[in-house]
């Protein structure tokens, strides 16, 4: 079987992380999340692999030549926005029927057989694999009898949710028939157009809950908990072995599930306070606090600082005296050789921000450490 990938977002909710890093290639407990992708997909029978491409995807392409996965793997670079049908829909003339469709921006563990299963019995052109609905509002949902789609509701209201709905996951199992009315141009969607316009038309659409997880990993907070649930074995993929500090000052505590990367040096007088991630070549200075947080490879605190629910991006440094919650901690895209567009809820760190520091997303504050 074939699948596809769709991996050509900006993933504008997760920067400043996003910035020189495409979503799918960011890292979860030292692995790039595509990796871990590639290898459970395989393991479910799948023989050629496309990953549609679109925002830096030449770092999708050098990653696919070093990945060294022993089945086929293609990455095909969009030359504009198609969406996520129209980029499927380009790759028809390579695809047989039926083929899996999946987004690269989710941990997920999908049952092949079963949704295979689903759509032999269903006998339409798509089925979609559904999830029980935890976090409803934020996806769409789709509202299912005796295993064919009655209709459709994209991120409903409260008065909208009744029982029978389940969560739409983005994961697909597809006859090319269902290609067959996208437009040739333009931005088009499997769960806006597509599958709206198959059922009008009369098709039966399946739906499996075919997946024995699932989580999206397209936010800063969801970021953080699938390395939580990596470390606490809560997810079905295999995590890298956790290291341990090369180097440990006095006075140190560390708490909880912490899993450290090679090559942490660790200061005097620090607390961590799992569940945490610290990546390869981490420097924490002296009398840091580290609680619930992600700190990515090759960054660094200086003395005396705080950082707590939070994400640090690789190679930043948290300037000494800070306190960190709540947030992204990145790189400005001056650091990058051009202009950072902030974007939704970012906003710059005040005075202390040397190095091109950015805070961004899940409600940030930072205050001089001990304050507030």
């Amino acid at each position: 079987m074939q699948a596809v990938i769709l991996a050509g977002g900006q993933g504008t909710r997760l920067l400043p992380l996003t910035l020189h890093t495409p979503k799918p290639l960011l890292p979860i407990a030292g692995r790039p999340l595509l990796s871990y992708l590639l290898r459970h997909l395989k393991s479910q029978g799948v023989d050629e692999i496309f990953i549609t491409g679109g925002y830096l995807g030449h770092a999708l392409e050098d990653f696919v030549r070093r990945d060294g996965t022993s089945i086929p793997v293609h990455v095909v670079r969009e030359a504009t926005v198609r969406g996520t049908a129209g980029a499927v829909a380009d790759l028809a003339p390579r695809l047989r029927s039926p083929f899996l469709v999946v987004s690269g921006d989710a941990v997920l563990a999908i049952d092949v057989k079963a949704l295979a299963a689903a759509h032999q019995r269903a006998g339409g052109p798509a089925t979609l694999g559904v999830m029980a609905p935890v976090e409803q509002l934020r996806f769409g949902i789709v509202d299912v009898a005796d295993g064919r789609v009655r209709r459709f509701v994209e991120k409903p209201r409260i008065d909208e949710l009744v029982p029978g709905l389940w969560v739409n996951s983005g994961v697909y199992l597809l006859d090319r028939e269902a290609l067959a009315g996208v437009a040739a141009q333009g931005p088009v969607d499997f769960a806006r157009d597509v599958f709206p316009g198959l059922k009008a038309a009369g098709h039966p659409l399946g739906a499996a809950a075919a997946l024995r997880f699932w989580r999206d990993v397209g936010t800063a907070e969801s970021f953080r908990d699938a390395h939580f649930e990596a470390l606490t074995g809560q997810w079905p993929w295999p995590a890298p072995p956790p290291g341990a500090p090369a180097v440990t000052g006095a006075q140190v505590v560390i708490e909880g599930p912490v899993a450290f990367g090679e090559d942490v040096v660790v200061g005097p007088g620090t607390r961590i306070t799992g569940p945490a991630y610290i990546g390869s070549g981490v420097r924490l200075g002296p009398r840091t606090e580290v609680t619930r947080s992600v700190l990515l490879a090759g960054s660094r605190t200086a003395g005396s600082c705080s950082v707590q629910d939070a994400v640090v991006d690789s190679g930043v440094l948290v300037p000494g005296g800070l306190a960190v919650r709540g947030a992204i901690v990145g790189q400005t895209r001056e650091a990058h050789g051009g202009r950072q567009p902030l974007g939704r809820r970012a906003r710059r760190v005040p005075a202390r921000s040397a190095g091109g520091a950015l805070l961004a997303s899940l409600d940030r504050v930072a205050t001089p450490a001990g304050v507030g």
